[in-house]
C-alpha cells in the first residue's frame, strides 16, 4: 500500500485491508510512489496499481496495469489503464479472471482455425473439395468461432 497518509492512519486502514505494515509505505509522494513501484517490479515483475488522485497519476503509468476509481480525479482516471465503476476491489480480481478466460478463448480460436486451414486447404488444392461445400464449411468454422467466443458472456467469475 502506498499513500501520502500519515503513518497512523495508513496503518489502521492497512489493517482493515489485511495488508501486513512491512508492505505498507506511507507519507509517500507521487515521485517516491513511482519510484517504489519500480522498486517492486525489479523485484517481484509484473505489477498493478489502483490510485484515485492526482498524486497517484505517475504510480498509475509506471504499472503495468493500472486502475482508478471513476470517482477519482480527471489526470487519475485517464493516467489509468481501466476504470473502477464500483467502490469495490474484489473487481479486479474478476476483470483479471474475465480476462484470462478471454485469452483462453481467444487460444482456442487460433487453434480452431489453424486446424481447419491445414485440413481444408490442402484439400481443396487437390480438388477433393468442392468450392461450394469448402464454402459451406468456411461459415460453420466461421460460426464455431463466433459462438465459442459468445461463452464468454456465461462466464461468472467465482465469488
Amino acid at each position: 500500500m502506498l499513500t501520502g497518509d500519515r503513518k497512523e492512519y495508513a496503518y489502521r486502514q492497512a489493517e482493515i485491508a489485511g495488508i501486513d505494515r512491512e508492505n505498507v509505505y506511507y507519507e509517500m509522494t507521487p515521485t517516491s510512489k513511482a519510484e517504489v513501484l519500480r522498486q517492486i517490479r525489479k523485484k517481484n515483475g509484473n505489477i498493478s496499481y489502483v490510485g484515485d488522485g492526482i498524486n497517484d497519476a505517475l504510480a498509475l503509468k509506471e504499472s503495468d496495469l493500472s486502475f482508478a476509481s471513476y470517482q477519482g480525479s480527471s489526470l487519475a482516471l485517464s493516467s489509468a489503464d481501466a476504470l473502477l465503476l464500483k467502490p469495490e476491489l474484489s473487481i479486479i480480481v474478476d476483470a483479471l479472471l474475465i480476462s484470462r478466460k478471454t485469452y483462453l478463448i481467444i487460444i482456442e480460436n487460433f487453434i480452431w482455425a489453424i486446424l481447419y486451414n491445414v485440413c481444408m486447404i490442402p484439400l481443396a488444392i487437390m480438388g477433393y473439395l468442392l468450392p461450394s461445400l469448402g464454402a459451406l464449411l468456411m461459415i460453420f468454422s466461421n460460426l464455431t468461432l463466433t459462438v465459442n467466443s459468445l461463452r464468454l458472456r456465461l462466464y461468472k467469475p467465482d465469488k
